[in-house]
């Protein structure tokens, strides 16, 4: 039963995945021109992505205070249909589609993430989970640029150990899914932030050494996957990030 589950994570991953390499293909003349810097000078790749890494932990405190407050999915599913709203236009625009299709499409497809994160079934929460992670992977992979990229590898890898065993993810590891925030797959529950960098490392390596890259990165990526899964037969809870980010950052530095 268990090696169904897994095959079913890895399948997910890789669909998102092949999602996110195509989305980042249709906006790759941004890459270079927009970069997450809310500092720039001396040392700012350092700073950009130790700034990057507090944002999830800061989400991540205020989920546990709002978690059993009885508007706080309302408020999640807001921010989760405005995020794809605000990236689909971002990906449509890029087609040479009529602005009120674009529009029309990215609100049709936010409404609909809406209601299914009320509503949905496993197929449909699926499906959205999927549409979010490569959607976002794509956007992250076109705005983080080495070595901030290799920086905010290693600070997540880290992060993620720290959280799972010592932080605040250690609190809500017995939630059933780990709220909202996360996709149960039998006794596998795969965090979306988990499923947002498994894209996001191909689309960058698709955006720095082509297509043929991105899909090695793919490879590297699930093998970490796979990997923390047969770890975590043993184990009740592991951080999903450290070892995918760690081999994808082993694959970035060698001189391929």
């Amino acid at each position: 039963m268990s090696y169904r589950y897994e095959g079913y994570v890895i399948l997910i991953t890789v669909l998102a995945q092949l999602a996110s390499i195509g989305f980042v293909s249709s906006i790759s003349s941004l890459f270079g021109k927009v970069a997450f810097e809310p500092v720039s000078g001396s040392g700012s790749d350092l700073v950009n992505a130790l700034i990057f890494v507090l944002l999830p932990a800061l989400g991540t405190i205020i989920y546990l205070r709002l978690r059993k407050h009885k508007k706080a999915k309302t408020i999640y599913a807001a921010a989760e249909a405005f995020l794809l709203f605000i990236l689909t236009s971002l990906i449509l625009g890029y087609q040479s589609i009529p602005y009120y299709i674009t529009v029309a499409l990215s609100l049709t497809i936010s409404i609909i993430a809406y209601v299914v994160i009320f509503k949905g079934d496993f197929i449909s929460k699926t499906i959205l989970a999927i549409l979010v992670s490569s959607e976002s992977g794509a956007f992250l992979g076109v705005v983080f640029t080495p070595p901030t990229l290799y920086l905010v590898l290693l600070f997540f890898a880290l992060y993620d150990v720290i959280a799972v065993f010592k932080g605040p993810l250690k609190k809500v590891i017995d939630e059933p899914g780990f709220g909202m925030l996360s996709m149960d797959i039998g006794k596998i529950s795969m965090g979306l932030g988990d499923q947002i960098f498994y894209s996001m490392v191909p689309a960058a390596a698709f955006l720095l050494r082509g297509l043929l890259y991105s899909i090695i990165a793919m490879v590297v990526v699930d093998a970490g996957v796979l990997m923390t899964m047969l770890l975590l037969r043993r184990r009740k809870a592991l951080p999903g990030l450290t070892i995918p980010l760690l081999l994808s950052l082993l694959l970035f530095l060698l001189p391929l």
